[in-house]
């Protein structure tokens, strides 16, 4: 955790540390409690810790 990083960091499309062994996390999935579902709730995870119960969900309504 480095909590002087947003002060220093590119206000467009922030990369994060150079450094470090794990990603943040943000949500959860429709199989968590509603608080871990927020996009707004943070968590951490390595880079290859795959889950099939969180990612990114796509949707496109049928014409």
């Amino acid at each position: 955790h480095d909590a002087a990083y947003y002060a220093r960091s590119p206000q467009d499309d922030p990369q994060g540390p150079d450094a470090g062994r794990v990603k943040v996390r943000r949500g959860g999935s429709w199989h968590t409690w509603p608080l871990y579902a927020r996009c707004a709730y943070r968590n951490w995870n390595t880079p290859v810790t795959r889950y099939t119960l969180v990612g990114i969900r796509l949707v496109m309504e049928a014409d």
